[in-house]
């Protein structure tokens, strides 16, 4: 389509809002993991910024769709969004066994969540790239 700066703004908008929407839920996977002796957790800011990793990945996608149109543009958001599943299932994991070092705790219920993470990251960066 064609340039608009309302078209931009309301991308904007709704990426913050896909944001703060990975940022809860982030959050509350970590919360809902915690016990009565154990509590995983991070800062939200922190949060915030592994969550934020997406819109650098997904830049380089819209510059390659932008370079190189085509397939190219898919090859670049694929690869974006594997990065950053990855990224996010190791920083989650490294939460997740930094606390579980000092409680004792079953592994097995996390990997649902990192699981979970790790395929919601394509959809986003599909639809933030999509400009």
């Amino acid at each position: 389509g064609t340039f608009t700066p309302e078209g931009v703004a309301l991308h904007a908008w709704w990426a913050a809002c896909c944001w703060l929407a990975e940022v809860v839920f982030v959050w509350a996977a970590l919360r809902s993991l915690s016990t009565a002796s154990m509590h995983v957790s991070a800062p939200l800011l922190d949060i915030g910024a592994y969550t934020g990793y997406m819109f650098v990945l997904v830049s380089l996608g819209v510059g390659a769709k932008l370079l190189v149109p085509g397939w190219a543009h898919y090859a670049a958001v694929a690869w974006g969004a594997l990065s950053s599943a990855v990224f996010m299932v190791k920083t989650v994991k490294r939460i997740i066994f930094s606390e579980a070092r000092h409680h004792g705790f079953d592994s097995n219920r996390h990997n649902y969540l990192l699981l979970i993470l790790a395929a919601i990251q394509f959809p986003i960066h599909i639809w933030l790239g999509s400009v």
